[in-house]
């Protein structure tokens, strides 16, 4: 799909009413942003095709100065994460293979798997950064799948939660995930998040934190404008209120209250890989054993949590609040 076709036949209406929407505006928005870098070379973006000018319209409800805005934060963004992002043309899935099947960021982006309102959802498992060798990874990764959401119009139209849960955290992992994530990493992170992300944030789903959870939101606080705070629902372990947000078979078994879906995210992610592959005429035997790879190593992470379930390794949960 181009920046000129049109959207899916569900999200027409939908992209019209909450995002103002038509032939007309896109058409209009990416000749304004056209027109303007090329009387202001000098404030060019990485990128100017036009699936990626409409990502960041779509964000700002085709106004093509707020657009302009937040493309100019990005590369503002990119620019002081630069040593830690590299060369953003060559980033590819394949990098991420190991921290995604380390299932600390787990992409629900699949139809099968979005929120009752069509925000596709990210499972955030903070105790898995433990075994990720270097956290700023993540911000690579923020950068990869944001390319790769060019693709996508339903995040574009109906937005991103962002969902934490905590289930089988115990307080000294969460202390140890505070000392081994730096902390320009985080505020890096969360400015990608509300500054720099050209998708709508539609909320960010606590679940199952602990009753020591106040010691680590100390440490994240700082780095939260108003208006996530405003969009933060404390879930705990209610099912039913999950259930109201999510169909439960949508949702990965155990680490959203209430779910009982297989997949956390490797599908989404497996078909990324073989979609980059085609896209850049690579595939081949290479790209489908990292694609098996993250298969079987994320079964080997549900069996690992599994089984310190079965220990009692997780604290007592708190219902929602």
């Amino acid at each position: 799909m181009t920046a000129t076709d049109l959207l899916p036949p569900e999200l027409v209406e939908r992209a019209a009413l909450e995002l103002n929407e038509t032939p007309q505006s896109r058409a209009a928005g990416l000749e304004a942003l056209h027109e303007h870098y090329a009387a202001h070379p000098d404030q060019r973006p990485h990128r100017t095709d036009d699936p990626y000018l409409l990502m960041f319209l779509r964000w700002a409800k085709f106004d093509p100065q707020k657009a302009l805005g937040r493309l100019a934060a990005l590369e503002r963004w990119m620019h002081d994460c630069r040593d830690t992002l590299g060369d953003v043309a060559q980033l590819r899935g394949e990098a991420f293979a190991d921290i995604m099947a380390q299932g600390f960021m787990c992409n629900l982006l699949s139809p099968e798997h979005r929120a009752r309102d069509g925000a596709a959802v990210t499972l955030l498992r903070p105790r898995h950064l433990l075994q990720v060798q270097d956290p700023s990874v993540i911000l690579r990764l923020h950068m990869w799948h944001m390319m790769r959401a060019v693709h996508d119009p339903y995040i574009q139209v109906c937005g991103r939660v962002v969902a934490p849960s905590f289930h089988g955290m115990t307080l000294s992992q969460g202390l140890a995930v505070r000392r081994k994530v730096p902390a320009w990493v985080l505020k890096q992170h969360f400015r990608f998040l509300q500054e720099c992300m050209p998708f709508r944030l539609r909320g960010v789903w606590l679940v199952y934190q602990p009753s020591w959870f106040n010691l680590l939101f100390t440490f994240i606080r700082p780095f939260l404008g108003p208006k996530v705070r405003s969009r933060i629902r404390l879930l705990g372990d209610n099912a039913a209120a999950m259930a109201e947000l999510m169909e439960p078979d949508h949702m990965p078994a155990g680490d959203m209250p209430g779910g009982t879906g297989a997949d956390c995210g490797q599908e989404w992610f497996r078909r990324e890989l073989a979609r980059e592959a085609a896209e850049l005429g690579t595939g081949g035997k290479e790209v489908e054993g990292r694609v098996a790879e993250v298969g079987a190593a994320g079964e080997g992470q549900e069996a690992v949590r599994k089984e310190a379930e079965a220990e009692g390794a997780g604290p007592e949960q708190e219902g929602a609040t």
